[in-house]
């Protein structure tokens, strides 16, 4: 017999042994959190209207922040004179929001101790005393991310490097690279942007962020051409935690066409081909209580922007000065399993000084991640089988998410849809284009991929239909 076919009695029992103590440890785990629960809830409902009074603070590896930036996080805690215990409770969980925002921490804890030293005559005796103490978890500072995708005669690589708490108070720096190719010897897209931003003045509810940032692909959707932009990007972003949030940027670019083939060259692109110079400012606004912003099965989501182009002179470059308006809106709800999306957008430009809008500027829509059923940017009117865009244009939809027929899980989906939308370029808003079809979702916690199968039911003449499977990858889809 051989020991290792068969345990010894004393093995079996040593076993036994481990699993009764795994099994006793459980209970013993289970009763006291059970206890500590009762505890809390009598401790809630003896003292809930009781007079607090905060005597100190204490931050377990407070070291790593700035004091300045310190205090304003605590402000909730420290600027309470007298409180009730919801009210406590109240500013306990602002703190840790207003830490959590600004990407310091990695994770954060708190409990509540009573003050055991002696209180002062002017305190009465039935205030509670209490010392807030926050266990901060910092950040690990340097993050760097490499790698390569190669497959089918094309590849990227890309290359991501991050510093993050630079001086103690949330300030982060980035500079992010992204090549692909899909030629030997050939570069059809590079990507560099190098980022830096902050709380503004220490302030959890606010990020200021710098961008310098040079980008350049190859557009063969149209007639081919290299797209270069680059430029430096000011923004202030809100991230309160209500449903209401804002963001305010101001955009300084130069961009650059270069045709590549004279094969269906449209006048649009050959008069912006060269370079420009785009300064503009941004506005949006934003009122979201989705539970979810790539999937959501319950919320309504509404945005709109504005854009104003060219607030500075031209500097010799080709100019466009014009307005630029965009909204968004989406409901989802949900019933038993069933998941129901219902969204519609729509967009406006209007030229201020006469002049044509540029190419880089105008409205594109269909596509995989867009008006199904169409070739990418392939709605609206097109010069030589060319798309030159739009200056107006509105999009809806209606999608159906269904469980997948004997498969238990929450991250697949089928998808039975009907999406509707116009490229305008005159004042004729009737007769938009519309394509429905049904297919299989898989929800990514980054991203969702779709495989479908479309029919367009209606187009114009102008459009460039795809009828069949269409797959798509990406965060935001009609």
């Amino acid at each position: 017999m051989s020991s290792l076919d068969d345990d010894s009695p004393l093995d079996r029992l040593n076993s036994q042994r481990r699993d009764k103590a795994s099994e006793y440890e459980a209970k013993k785990q289970s009763l006291l959190v059970k206890h500590n629960r009762e505890v809390v809830d009598h401790l809630l409902s003896t003292n809930l209207t009781r007079p607090i009074r905060i005597t100190k603070v204490h931050v377990v590896n407070a070291e790593v922040l700035r004091d300045s930036f310190l205090e304003t996080q605590l402000a909730p805690l420290l600027n309470s004179e007298r409180l009730d215990l919801h009210g406590l409770l109240k500013n306990l969980d602002l703190t840790t929001s207003n830490f959590a925002r600004t990407s310091t921490i990695s994770n954060i804890g708190a409990m509540l101790e009573v003050d055991p030293t002696p209180s002062f005559a002017a305190v009465p005796p039935s205030t509670l005393r209490i010392i807030p103490v926050i266990q901060l978890d910092p950040i690990k500072r340097f993050n760097m991310k490499i790698g390569t995708n190669v497959g089918n005669g094309e590849g990227d690589g890309y290359l991501s490097l991050q510093y993050r708490n630079i001086f103690g108070g949330g300030e982060s720096i980035s500079f992010d690279t992204n090549m692909a190719s899909n030629n030997l010897n050939s570069t059809s897209r590079s990507t560099y942007l190098l980022n830096f931003q902050s709380p503004i003045l220490n302030n959890a509810n606010w990020l200021g962020s710098i961008m310098g940032y040079h980008s350049s692909k190859l557009v063969d959707w149209t007639t081919r051409n290299d797209q270069t932009i680059e430029g430096i990007t000011l923004k202030s972003i809100s991230q309160y935690k209500s449903p209401w949030n804002y963001e305010f940027s101001l955009e300084n670019t130069l961009r650059s066409i270069d045709l590549l083939s004279t094969n269906s060259l449209n006048d649009t692109l050959l008069m912006n081909a060269g370079d420009s110079f785009k300064s503009s400012f941004n506005f949006t606004c934003k009122h979201d209580t989705r539970d979810d912003s790539i999937l959501p099965t319950k919320g309504f989501h509404s945005s709109g922007s504005i854009e104003l182009s060219n607030l500075l002179p031209s500097l010799n470059f080709q100019e466009s000065k014009f307005i630029k308006l965009t909204s968004h809106f989406q409901h989802a709800f949900s019933f038993n399993k069933f998941i129901f999306n219902g969204l519609f957008k729509l967009g406006y430009i209007q030229s201020l000084n006469h002049s044509n809008v540029h190419f880089m500027d105008r409205f594109f829509i269909g596509g995989p991640n867009d008006i199904r059923g169409f070739t990418l940017n392939g709605l609206g009117p097109k010069l030589y089988g060319s798309p030159i865009g739009g200056l107006a244009f509105y999009g809806l939809s209606a999608s159906l998410f269904t469980p997948l027929p004997f498969v238990d899980s929450e991250s697949f989906k089928t998808h039975t849809f009907i999406n509707a939308g116009k490229l305008i370029s005159d004042s004729n808003l009737r007769d938009p284009s519309v394509s429905i079809g049904t297919g299989l979702v898989f929800k990514h916690p980054i991203a969702r991929f779709e495989l479908n199968f479309v029919l367009p039911l209606s187009q114009s003449h102008f459009d460039s239909t795809r009828k069949g499977f269409q797959y798509g990858v990406g965060i935001s889809f009609m």
